[in-house]
């Protein structure tokens, strides 16, 4: 009785031991998910804008740009004084003054350091900008005469990476008329100051103006949108123009890059512009419509972009401010309260706040945290055109050279070159193992089946990064010489199989080889052999069939380009992975299918072979489709055998020999590189979430069907 009862407590403890076990898994496996979803759900998270302050300055201002640290904003007055205002306790102090005037400053602007004013006795004036905040100091950089009369009005300028500039700014007679100011080398080899100014031909009319690229392109718009080259010597030549769709544009700006442009209609329309280069066209440019935002009640009045990223803000006449994200195609909010009369925006250096500014010497300014302004549905899963680009795309590029790059996030290449890799993956595992565990359950001697069965097990136990080494620095270079060879040996192999069992099976004097179970050592040793012979083939076939150079025929015939890492690698290196768990499975699931199945289809006269297509497999079909499923699950998370032996591209193409980026590689190379709380971390994560719900369901999908199959077949 003793024994009894320490057995039956025994029994208990294990019982709760592994419900414990089962629980805690569901417990880490529900953490997971947890931990991932909150990581990756501020992607998704509205821009936080703050109530409006307001602060009044003298009227007749012309605000130039807020400090970096948001603390105040610097402007000009007509006299030529530099004045900064704290936005903190509303003081102003002078802390510059503008030499040479000859008039009132009629316009004035502020571009990397350096201001540009135009006064009305028809001369430019240049200072450069010192310190911050209240230290703030303004120092003349000269004056320069001009033969046009400027009109009152914002000019647009821009500082070229060689520290020149370029101003575009209305005259009176209502053209644009265009200044800059270069340091050439005279021809005797020293530094010279070179001033030119010029007029913007076919510019008549325009309502709103900007430039971009260093000042190397102009654009205007009114009732039609136009875009100008100017060069350094020379007139500006007009590029390309374009109908704004019958309504007239009433404000323009530029965004971050220099590629896009934000056009305002008198009707609230919103549209972004690309200026793209086109070869079909004389000029090699060409303006076209992008996408169009939700419009506002009443004219647009004013652009300004954001100086991180491609968000951008517009207001209308009514004072109504709205934040618009231009790869997304998105508007992201309004802004609470807005700002009437508003004509000018600012927005604060760091993006961290803007800044309305009205003539009669009001500003309005909010506080904006906008984290993640790329991330979107669109941008993650439907192909968006992003600048620079013929057309809409998939791409994934998460950084670049500049702080001016465009993120690129579609998940779309990583997910297609997740699904590409495991595809050839399970073309190369599946039938192997499958068939594999057909012959081990069903036909080897018991001798060969347990030698078979710990072979696959210690495959099992390689770890994936030696897997992904050998792949790499072994496999892809030895298969790049031999393609034509290894395709041959692909269609011998399976051929030569087939061909081999049925003389075996036919052939009366191997009838004692079959009857001892011995025939895979003569089998082998011949599709071994065969498979060698195909490969060896490799440089004839070369020679005859494809001119010597299978690479550059692929090329020139097919279109087809060849990476040396490449798909076939993945396929043969992550298959080698893939294989002792689908065989595993598999040979499990038609080892335990019910003995007297089998002794029922052999009592009525079928063979063997029959036996085991007809009944044994039908039987077996759920773990069958478990055990492919469980491998397709494992292809889908696999990242060290991808990452050493792809060249992680993540281009959309079925081409076997090219490489691809997976999710699960590309979580492994930009991770380390990503800041925290960042919008490409989090998009990481989300990756992984994503990541994780496919191999969970796939998983799960696996089990329902085994579970079921297994308890028809129960029933039986």
């Amino acid at each position: 009785m003793g024994g009894k009862r320490r057995r039956l407590l025994l029994d208990r403890w294990a019982r709760l031991a592994i419900r414990g076990g089962g629980a805690a898994t569901i417990v880490v496996i529900a953490f997971l998910f947890a931990f991932l979803l909150a990581e990756a759900l501020p992607l998704w998270s509205p821009p936080e804008i703050s109530q409006p302050r307001t602060l009044s300055f003298p009227a007749g201002l012309h605000p130039l740009f807020v400090d970096r640290d948001g603390r105040g904003f610097a402007a000009v007055d007509g006299q030529g004084r530099f004045f900064f205002f704290s936005l903190e306790d509303g003081s102003s102090k002078e802390v510059g003054r503008l030499e040479a005037l000859r008039g009132r400053v009629v316009g004035a602007v502020h571009d990397s350091g350096l201001v540009v004013a135009l006064d009305s006795g028809g001369r430019v004036l240049g200072a450069r900008v010192r310190g911050s905040g209240s230290e703030l100091r303004i120092e003349s950089e000269g004056s320069w005469p001009l033969e046009g009369v400027p009109k009152p009005g914002t000019p647009s300028l821009r500082v070229s990476d060689a520290g020149g500039w370029t101003l575009l700014y209305p005259k009176l007679d209502g053209d644009l008329g265009i200044v800059s100011r270069r340091i050439e080398e005279s021809f005797l080899g020293e530094p010279a100051e070179v001033f030119r100014e010029r007029a913007l031909p076919g510019s008549s009319g325009a309502a709103a103006w900007t430039l971009g690229a260093g000042g190397r392109w102009a654009f205007a718009a009114g009732a039609m949108l136009r875009a100008w080259e100017v060069p350094d010597r020379g007139a500006p030549v007009l590029l390309d123009e374009a109908g704004v769709g019958g309504r007239r544009a009433t404000a323009l700006g530029m965004l971050l890059g220099d590629r896009a442009l934000v056009v305002g209609g008198e009707d609230g329309s919103v549209a972004v512009w690309f200026f793209l280069r086109d070869g079909r066209r004389q000029t090699g440019w060409r303006l076209v419509e992008v996408r169009r935002f939700e419009p506002h009640g009443t004219a647009v009045v004013a652009v300004e972009a954001s100086p991180r990223e491609r968000s951008f803000v517009t207001a209308d006449r009514s004072g109504a401010l709205v934040l618009h994200h231009s790869t997304t195609g998105r508007t992201l909010a309004a802004f609470p309260g807005g700002a009437p009369s508003a004509r000018t925006l600012s927005y604060f250096p760091k993006a961290q706040g803007v800044a309305a500014f009205s003539p009669n010497g009001t500003v309005t300014w909010w506080f904006v945290r906008n984290p993640h302004p790329e991330a979107s549905w669109k941008a993650f899963f439907a192909p968006v055109w992003y600048e620079g680009y013929p057309g809409p795309a998939f791409v994934w590029q998460s950084t670049g050279g500049t702080d001016a790059f465009e993120p690129k996030l579609s998940l779309v290449p990583l997910v297609f070159g997740t699904f590409k890799g495991t595809l050839y993956a399970m073309l190369f595992a599946f039938p192997l193992a499958i068939l594999g565990a057909l012959y081990t359950s069903q036909f080897a001697r018991p001798g060969l089946r347990a030698a078979v069965k710990s072979t696959v097990e210690i495959m099992a136990g390689l770890p994936s990064v030696v897997l992904g080494f050998l792949g790499a620095l072994w496999l892809a270079p030895a298969l790049e010489g031999r393609v034509p060879g290894v395709l041959l040996a692909c269609l011998v192999l399976p051929a030569s199989a087939m061909l081999l069992g049925i003389l075996f099976s036919e052939v009366r004097w191997l009838g004692p080889v079959r009857r001892t179970g011995t025939e895979a050592l003569l089998f082998v040793p011949l599709l071994l052999v065969l498979g060698w012979a195909s490969i060896a083939s490799s440089p004839s076939l070369e020679r005859w069939l494809f001119d010597g150079n299978f690479q550059g025929w692929l090329l020139e015939h097919a279109g087809l380009r060849y990476d040396q890492r490449n798909c076939l690698v993945v396929g043969f290196a992550m298959g080698f992975a893939v294989i002792p768990i689908v065989f595993t499975i598999a040979e499990d699931a038609l080892s335990n299918v019910p003995a007297r199945l089998v002794s029922a289809s052999l009592a009525l006269g079928a063979t063997r072979w029959q036996t085991a297509v007809r009944v044994v497999v039908p039987a077996a079909s759920g773990g069958i489709f478990s055990a492919a499923m469980v491998g397709f699950g494992r292809a889908v998370g696999e990242t060290m055998i991808v990452l050493m032996a792809t060249g992680n591209t993540p281009v959309m193409e079925w081409n076997p020999f090219t490489g691809m980026r997976t999710l699960s590689a590309n979580i492994a190379v930009e991770l380390p590189e990503a800041p925290v709380g960042s919008t490409l971390y989090r998009v990481l994560f989300f990756t992984a979430l994503l990541l994780f719900g496919v191999t969970f369901v796939v998983n799960t999908v696996a089990e329902l069907v085994r579970s079921r199959i297994r308890k028809r077949l129960a029933s039986l």
